[in-house]
């Protein structure tokens, strides 16, 4: 966990963000992507991650992580039920998530990438069809 970092994160709980700080996992949150900008925030991810730009790297990428008026079928935190949930607003933009998966695949040291947190239970088949457009 020491390798991990959260970009983006909109609504933590006290004990997400409690957890979080005990893993030692660096977090940024939609404030420091509006105060840097998406490409300081991603060469900070990956001066933490990976400062020697070697070993390989394994991206997970939450789609909650987007505004869900980019990506509406995505619940709004790990924690969540599977049913259950309301989007946060002030999420990356399109753009900004693209960013990150460029700059990863960039790097060369790309070996996985996961797309996770979509959850069609919770909208209706326009939402799907939208969220399935971003990918």
């Amino acid at each position: 966990t020491k390798k991990q970092t959260y970009i983006c994160l909109r609504d933590l709980d006290n004990f997400e963000k409690k957890k979080t700080q005990s893993l030692g996992i660096k977090a940024f949150t939609m404030h420091h992507v509006d105060k840097w900008d998406i490409g300081k925030v991603i060469d900070m991810t990956l001066d933490h991650v990976n400062p020697n730009r070697n070993p390989p790297i394994h991206l997970p990428f939450d789609v909650d992580a987007l505004d869900p008026s980019v990506a509406p079928m995505t619940p709004p935190s790990f924690l969540t039920n599977l049913y259950e949930g309301t989007p946060v607003r002030d999420g990356l933009t399109l753009r900004e998530g693209h960013c990150i998966c460029e700059a990863v695949t960039e790097t060369g040291l790309l070996v996985a990438a996961d797309i996770m947190e979509v959850n069609p239970a919770l909208e209706d088949e326009e939402a799907v069809f939208q969220t399935v457009q971003v990918g």
